[in-house]
């Protein structure tokens, strides 16, 4: 029996809950991030939440900074048992376990462009379909609107965005949520992993597709900027405070 939509929600939601709890904790303490800004969040209405993608963590970022639900949309071979979003595609343990988290949380399947010649006679149809009705029934949703991860960041900010986020944003005349993610590199030994900076969210009801792709653009890339200013900043300081120890140190032995 097909559930109705509201049905649906309300499953998934309730499972996206109980999933977070443990993931935000995990995230919390692994990664350490901090997160700006989670303020501006609208409170009224559906919204769409449109992250940078440079990692696959991301995902995990995204469930321990948003306190709502949110349907995401994701590739189909998570679905399919094809893969784990553990980053491990032989474990046949994590990738059913990807699976069923990704049902249970409400997340739609989509198909990629570079991968159509995996999944034959099918298309994205269905999926849009669903996401609009998740919008129509008050839910929100969250795309990545790189559709893949940007390999080399420290070459471009971002790569080319598509336009399905900024579609169903002017279509519902809804809330559009950017946020900037940056990581920190693992060399520089900062104990904060990732920064997550939500930007100033916009209605693109009224505006032009174009129109709407661009601000999304530029609204990222301040974040991103602002995201990798911070990292300095800590660099700076944890030479500072390094420099700090050596003398305290110094001085507590010539006391003796």
């Amino acid at each position: 029996m097909k559930l109705s939509i509201k049905t649906k929600r309300f499953l998934t939601e309730a499972t996206y809950q109980l999933v977070r709890i443990p993931v935000k904790q995990s995230v919390l303490k692994t990664y350490k991030p901090i997160i700006l800004n989670a303020d501006v969040v609208p409170n009224d209405g559906p919204i769409i939440f449109t992250p940078n993608h440079r990692q696959t963590g991301d995902a995990f970022l995204m469930l321990a900074a948003i306190e709502e639900s949110v349907h995401w949309m994701a590739l189909k071979r998570f679905f399919t048992g094809e893969d784990s979003i553990c980053n491990n595609s032989k474990n046949p343990i994590l990738r059913g376990l990807t699976a069923g988290i990704f049902r249970g949380i409400g997340a739609v399947p989509v198909i990629r462009d570079q991968d159509r010649d995996r999944y034959p006679g099918m298309d994205n149809a269905e999926a849009m379909k669903e996401f609009d009705s998740y919008l129509k029934a008050g839910a929100s949703i969250g795309i990545f609107p790189e559709g893949t991860t940007n390999k080399q960041p420290e070459q471009q900010n971002l790569t080319k965005p598509k336009t399905s986020a900024f579609y169903f944003a002017k279509e519902n005349k809804t809330w559009l949520q950017p946020i900037s993610i940056v990581w920190v590199p693992k060399e520089l030994n900062i104990s904060n992993r990732a920064i997550i900076n939500f930007r100033e969210p916009f209605n693109a009801g009224e505006m032009k597709l174009a129109d709407i792709s661009n601000r999304w653009i530029e609204t990222v890339n301040e974040g991103i900027e602002e995201n990798n200013k911070i990292i300095e900043s800590l660099v700076n300081i944890g030479e500072i405070t390094s420099k700090d120890a050596k003398v305290k140190k110094l001085e507590l032995k010539l006391r003796k």
